[in-house]
């Protein structure tokens, strides 16, 4: 993901999110990828197991809470809107 899609589905600015991303990236639980001046994050692949065993823990824990599983449903909303040109570029994305 893009640091514009945490700013747009958690409301929060540009310099938030991207500070707690670094934050994963040290933590080596992200990588991230540089487009230009884009920077894009994902969950880092781990070949050790009880990593493995904690992030999966931690997938089924937070699934069961409804305010993510409503984060989640903007976050696909708004992946969408962007897919079809529909969403304003990641530079004027609204914070909502």
């Amino acid at each position: 993901l893009c640091v514009c899609d945490f700013m747009e589905v958690l409301g929060i600015t540009q310099s938030k999110a991207s500070r707690h991303l670094r934050n994963l990236f040290h933590a080596r639980l992200v990588t991230d990828r540089r487009e230009g001046t884009w920077s894009y994050y994902s969950l880092r692949p781990s070949e050790d197991e009880l990593v493995r065993t904690h992030m999966e823990s931690l997938k089924q824990s937070l699934a069961t809470r409804s305010e993510l599983r409503d984060r989640l449903e903007q976050l696909e909303q708004w992946l969408a809107k962007k897919e079809r040109g529909e969403a304003a570029t990641c530079g004027a994305s609204s914070l909502s």
